[in-house]
């Protein structure tokens, strides 16, 4: 391949690597400054100070993004710790807000959090159960507990996805 093409290339593929790079990137910094920051920490802060937590989020995960490409050397291993992450996080919490009612914001926060320091101190405990079915466990019994020991706060709106809730119409067009 001459020269002049192997180049056109190699910036081909750098120029989809940054479009991919800073696409997570912004996805990121967004779910950080509107579901944390904006929801939780500020609900009403101006377009200025959103703005600055927009750039300030998009540093701190170009920086984590830095730091974790130069000192993981075995991706796939870090792919797998990814992936049991995301599972321990996200299954439970999320199959339990589609078809539990007793289900409350609270007992899927906790569990998110709850499941996620187990997960990342797995290594340390010495459990002798598989990474990822201890982490989906201790997801699934903490979303379970804490429901069951708080009620729905005011402001949540309670209704599960069952298939009685779906209207006759709704039903065929699903089922057909």
């Amino acid at each position: 391949m001459p020269s002049y093409l192997g180049g056109i290339v190699l910036v081909g593929l750098l120029a989809a690597l940054m479009t991919g790079a800073t696409s997570f990137i912004l996805q990121g910094s967004s779910n950080l400054t509107v579901d944390l920051y904006q929801h939780l920490i500020n609900p009403d802060a101006s377009e200025k100070k959103m703005m600055f937590a927009s750039r300030l989020t998009v540093a701190i995960i170009s920086v984590l993004g830095l730091i974790v490409a130069f000192n993981v050397t075995d991706i796939v291993s870090f792919y797998q710790w990814a992936l049991r992450l995301s599972a321990a996080t996200l299954v439970f919490p999320f199959l339990a807000i589609m078809f539990w009612r007793r289900v409350t914001r609270i007992a899927v926060e906790s569990s998110i959090l709850i499941a996620a320091a187990a997960t990342l101190a797995y290594p340390y405990l010495g459990v002798p159960i598989d990474h990822t079915i201890f982490g989906l466990s201790i997801s699934l019994l903490s979303v379970i507990i804490v429901s069951l020991l708080t009620s729905h706060a005011s402001t949540e709106q309670v209704k599960a996805v069952y298939w009685e809730n779906l209207k006759s119409s709704e039903r065929k067009k699903v089922g057909e």
